[in-house]
């Protein structure tokens, strides 16, 4: 056991790879496996499918608040960055909804107009940027260790006052790229690749496994 773990905890944030989305009752996602490689004390899973960057903030909020999070007891939260075109809005009753350009783009829908009119590569940029500048933040007035990992789209991280050193390889080498997947939505049924199939997007269990041997090694090497 890796005893300068065993009294830590760990807990995850993202969409549906760290969901576990498309695992078999008795798979488990990376976070899980991770939480076992390291001996981590507790683990929270706070991930949640189809969710943009800027839910990352809700989740986060939700574990501070509402998990039990101990400030006294040292915690490591691995983020996990999905495609920057994803986006957040409120609907009716002040309710989160998530909105992509795969959605629904009938004429009247809002991810319609959003995409239409509003959604350009700078807003993108200033959204991204300005959630993980909000996450570094909430974690250190939380006392959490943070580490954010890209998905599988390659991100530009350079608005002043974000700590690259937290980003793996400064957001330009992605999970998919660990997969095999060169980056882009080439993880589907028919490429077979041996980390997704059967899975139509997310990670098999082969796949979790190899996501968590590889935040382990970072982890520990910093």
């Amino acid at each position: 056991m890796n005893n300068s773990k065993r009294n830590r905890a760990l807990v995850t944030f993202g969409d549906s790879w760290p969901a576990g989305a498309e695992l078999n009752g008795n798979e488990v996602p990376y976070g899980n496996v991770l939480s076992e490689l390291l001996s981590y004390k507790t683990y929270t899973n706070m991930a949640q499918p189809a969710t943009s960057n800027d839910h990352l903030i809700l989740q986060m909020h939700s574990y501070i608040q509402h998990e039990h999070h101990n400030p006294l007891v040292e915690t490591d939260a691995v983020f996990f960055i999905t495609s920057p075109a994803r986006t957040m809005v409120y609907g009716e009753h002040n309710t989160p909804v998530e909105i992509y350009p795969w959605s629904d783009m009938s004429k009247g829908d809002v991810a319609y107009y959003y995409y239409k009119y509003m959604q350009t590569p700078m807003l993108e940029w200033f959204r991204l940027n300005s959630s993980i500048l909000a996450l570094q933040q909430m974690c250190t007035t939380a006392n959490i260790n943070d580490y954010y990992v890209v998905g599988w789209s390659e991100c530009k991280f350079d608005m002043s006052g974000i700590n690259l050193s937290k980003i793996y390889k400064n957001g330009l080498t992605t999970m998919s790229d660990w997969l095999g997947c060169n980056g882009d939505h080439e993880f589907t049924q028919n490429s077979r690749n041996k980390y997704i199939y059967p899975n139509t997007d997310p990670p098999n269990q082969l796949g979790h496994n190899l996501i968590a041997s590889k935040l382990s090694e970072w982890i520990t090497s910093t």
